[in-house]
């Protein structure tokens, strides 16, 4: 059976649920030998804090501004998702609704047109590093663009616990004025927090003897 059936019930040598979600086979997970599809050094990538539950206001309020300019127009960022705070059960992680946003500040608007770029896979992030201004739709897992006049823009999803995540930030244009931003990560009021590990423990028949089966 494909690892996430693996449960104890079925598989005893496992010796309990399984403590991730993806495996090596998935290039979600970082491991040295997987550093030949870098097209850039990782040392380069900004790291973006994330704080479970920090509000919009409180994010940005704790975000240095990042000057976006001719020499500098793309800049490469990572974070990793938190657990969320006392939970309940952290076999396998949870997933819930997170958002990052790229802000105007302190000027109102971006002064020029801007895409930011959302990615979950290292190897389609690095894919699209590879050539900026042609990133590809199979790659990023979602993205969002704003013109000149805009103050702010989001992309919203649903992350899983303790998963790095990367982010591609880029003008538009290769001519444009100086301004500055803001990146940061924030959490709606109610996240919708869900814990993905596979508890066994109740019976799940009349009897109480049988086990659920893998769908």
């Amino acid at each position: 059976l494909p690892y996430y059936y693996r449960y104890p019930e079925y598989n005893a040598t496992l010796g309990g649920n399984v403590g991730g979600y993806f495996d090596v086979s998935y290039s979600y997970n970082y491991k040295p030998y997987n550093a030949n599809m870098d097209n850039i050094p990782l040392t380069i990538l900004t790291s973006i804090p994330v704080t479970y539950a920090q509000t919009s206001n409180s994010a940005s309020a704790a975000t240095s501004l990042t000057s976006l300019q001719i020499q500098n127009s793309v800049y490469y960022y990572k974070f990793t998702t938190p657990r969320p705070t006392n939970p309940a059960n952290d076999v396998s992680g949870y997933t819930y609704d997170m958002n990052v946003t790229a802000l105007a500040a302190p000027q109102a608007t971006f002064t020029t047109p801007i895409s930011m770029f959302l990615y979950h896979d290292r190897g389609a992030f690095m894919a699209d590093v590879s050539g900026v201004r042609n990133e590809v739709a199979y790659h990023y897992k979602d993205k969002a663009n704003a013109l000149s006049t805009d103050s702010s823009m989001t992309i919203s999803f649903r992350a899983y616990s303790k998963n790095t995540y990367y982010v591609l930030f880029r003008s538009d244009l290769q001519s444009f004025a100086n301004t500055s931003i803001k990146i940061f990560t924030w959490f709606p009021t109610d996240p919708a927090l869900q814990d993905i590990s596979f508890n066994l423990s109740a019976p799940s028949s009349a009897t109480g003897n049988e086990l659920p089966r893998p769908k």
